[in-house]
């Protein structure tokens, strides 16, 4: 951030470079409101899920809308690749669904804005970590809630991205 500043500087007067800090500092502001807001939802989701065994619409159709647009207005130079990895994720699951049954429609709903969030190339590693936790957490007698396990594999391919990020 300081040497872009001190770039900036250089090349700007100082009320463009104010405003310059100014943006900057309500972008990072805004990444953080959304970061903190996400956290909650997916929290809100799991204990939702684990309790209930449902992933409710006001819960997951609000997120149709919030995603996409915190896509477009935060990462717009990915915003497409992030949408399509959302669409991808919702046609796998409808596709899985209608052919076995064995995916709930919460877990359609919720898997657009997670897609979103997770992107590509990291969506199938996604959805194949959700596969193998739900697995490894149901039991024969005991089924278990599919959605803690999406959300647990969206959070780790996220950090992941945000570690290969300066690779």
């Amino acid at each position: 951030m300081w040497g872009d500043i001190a770039q900036a500087e250089q090349q700007l007067p100082a009320t463009h470079l104010l405003v310059g800090v100014i943006a900057k500092g309500v972008d990072e502001w805004v990444g953080t409101a959304v970061l903190i807001l996400t956290f909650v939802w997916m929290c809100l989701l799991v204990g939702w899920d684990v309790c209930f065994r449902r992933l409710p619409n006001w819960l997951t159709v609000p997120a149709w809308l919030v995603a996409p647009t915190a896509c477009v207005v935060l990462d717009g130079a990915h915003a497409q690749e992030r949408l399509l990895a959302g669409v991808v994720w919702v046609a796998l699951y409808l596709a899985v669904g209608l052919l076995t049954g064995g995916v709930g429609g919460g877990d359609i709903k919720v898997a657009f804005p997670l897609g979103i969030i997770v992107g590509f190339p990291y969506l199938f590693a996604a959805v194949a970590g959700a596969s193998v936790i739900t697995l490894l957490s149901a039991r024969p007698t005991h089924p278990v809630a599919h959605g803690p396990a999406m959300i647990l594999a969206v959070v780790l391919c996220y950090y992941a991205r945000s570690l290969c990020a300066g690779f």
